[in-house]
């Protein structure tokens, strides 16, 4: 497990894609994941998923809680947070539990706050909105 510093204090996760990485695929794993680079394809966890400030995704996202500070295009399954801070930007339908976004931030799509969104899969999400 990783360990980065920052202002809240100690931040772990299992997964990282760093600033200077690019992937292309699906990314499917347990734990926290903390995307910093560019991502071409979708992302599905059990655990949290962290965006960082200068990180693209342009693919479909599930996971437990979701904190977004760069920019996602696709499609978003939450079962718990959905949180964007003012420099993120979000293209794409979500389906969430509990959703804040801080002044600044974008998002464009439709939204869907549900009671309990564990038994939705990213395919079902996509095909109901089409």
């Amino acid at each position: 497990m990783l360990i980065k510093g920052n202002k809240e204090g100690s931040q772990k996760f299992d997964t990282l894609i760093g600033p200077n990485c690019h992937l292309e695929g699906r990314l499917s794993c347990n734990g926290i994941v903390r995307i910093d680079g560019n991502v071409q394809g979708n992302i599905e966890t059990n655990g949290d998923i962290i965006i960082g400030e200068k990180a693209y995704i342009n693919g479909n996202l599930s996971g437990s809680n979701i904190h977004i500070s760069g920019k996602v295009e696709g499609d978003i399954i939450c079962t718990g947070l959905l949180k964007m801070t003012s420099t993120s930007s979000l293209y794409g339908n979500i389906k969430v539990k509990n959703f804040v976004a801080d002044e600044g931030s974008i998002f464009e799509g439709k939204c869907s706050v549900q009671g309990d969104t564990s038994a939705v899969t990213s395919n079902e999400a996509v095909e109901q909105d089409q």
